[in-house]
């Protein structure tokens, strides 16, 4: 159960990780490109 709990967290953290990633990009794209 803790170990099924930590792994969905984990998942949750890169997915997160890689959305917030994304979107600073987005942003930085766009400032470099107005």
């Amino acid at each position: 159960m803790l170990r099924t709990a930590f792994l969905m967290g984990d998942r949750v953290l890169k997915s997160a990780y890689f959305a917030s990633e994304t979107y600073y990009f987005t942003i930085l794209m766009v400032f470099f490109f107005r």
